[in-house]
């Protein structure tokens, strides 16, 4: 009887282990640099003076048409989830500085790294947005389209 308690007791400190790893590696992931263009955060910070209505209306879940499932979903804080329709996506997004501009700069992702035969994974390539109501552009490091989302 002792010895299962033993053996428990060590699957109990591995599974902390994990979680305390896991959450230590997404906080990491989430510092990031801002240039000149994306001074923001995605954070609302002022918000109480002069509320962005960019960060407003980025806000929510956007998804693929195709039948991908891929969507990301914007949050006040400044956090973005979702899935390429493969892989999960957890990252940061920074509101671009200059109000006429609809866009948001995606720091790098912390993702899962499931192999997924016959998905594109288009959605793991972005790295900004540029959105209007309904529709959001998603560009590559370079500024290339990648692919598009709309809002659900």
């Amino acid at each position: 009887m002792l010895g299962s308690t033993d053996a428990l007791g060590a699957t109990m400190r591995g599974v902390w282990a994990v979680l305390i790893s896991s959450v230590l590696l997404l906080a990491g992931c989430s510092q990031g640099s801002s240039d000149n263009q994306f001074g923001g955060t995605g954070e609302t910070q002022g918000a109480e003076e002069t509320p962005d209505t960019n960060q407003t209306r980025i806000l929510g879940r956007w998804e693929a048409r195709d039948k991908s499932g891929a969507f990301l979903e914007f949050h006040d804080d400044g956090r973005v989830e979702g899935t390429t329709g493969c892989n999960g996506i957890v990252t940061r997004y920074t509101m671009n500085s200059n109000p006429d501009r609809n866009a948001a700069r995606l720091e790098d992702y912390a993702t899962t790294a499931r192999g997924c035969p016959g998905v594109d994974e288009w959605l793991a390539h972005g790295r900004e947005v540029e959105f209007d109501d309904t529709q959001m552009t998603v560009k590559d490091h370079s500024g290339k389209e990648v692919g598009k989302l709309f809002r659900s």
